[in-house]
């Protein structure tokens, strides 16, 4: 099962569900939304379920300079 969260709404979600989560679109984010983003990343890393993160929402790459490393 696939369910979107909407960078808006992470600041009012209270707890996480266990899952594997992908932070998408994180090259379009503004600074606050980047915060709120890098939040939701700790407590999915401290959390005590099995979560699974695909991509830091601040290290990971971005697409631009993906593009640019696979030329």
């Amino acid at each position: 099962m696939i369910k979107l969260i909407f960078y808006e709404d992470l600041k009012d979600i209270e707890e996480l569900e266990k899952g594997t989560y992908i932070f998408s679109d994180i090259e379009c984010l503004d600074p606050v939304q980047t915060e709120q983003t890098l939040s939701c990343e700790e407590r999915l890393f401290n959390s005590k379920g099995k979560n699974y993160l695909l991509n830091h929402p601040t290290c990971s790459i971005r697409p631009y300079e993906l593009l640019r490393n696979l030329h």
